[in-house]
């Protein structure tokens, strides 16, 4: 990996890219970020539910926090 942030191997049946870790924890948060985005547009028309409503029927489901 001499002066290149990354390595691909070709020649085998199972390509492999070798990152430096920092480099792959900073596109892994990335992609995480974007499954976020994803996920909360996907619900954008559904129903807002007040949090005074959510705590109320957890505590009757689990009991006191």
């Amino acid at each position: 990996m001499a002066n290149s942030p990354f390595s691909i191997e070709l020649k085998s049946k199972n390509p492999v890219v070798l990152l430096p870790l920092k480099q792959y924890e900073t596109m892994l948060a990335y992609i995480e970020d974007l499954e976020d985005k994803i996920a909360i547009r996907s619900r954008k028309d559904e129903e807002n539910i007040p949090w005074g409503d959510t705590e109320k029927k957890f505590t009757k489901k689990f009991g006191a926090k």
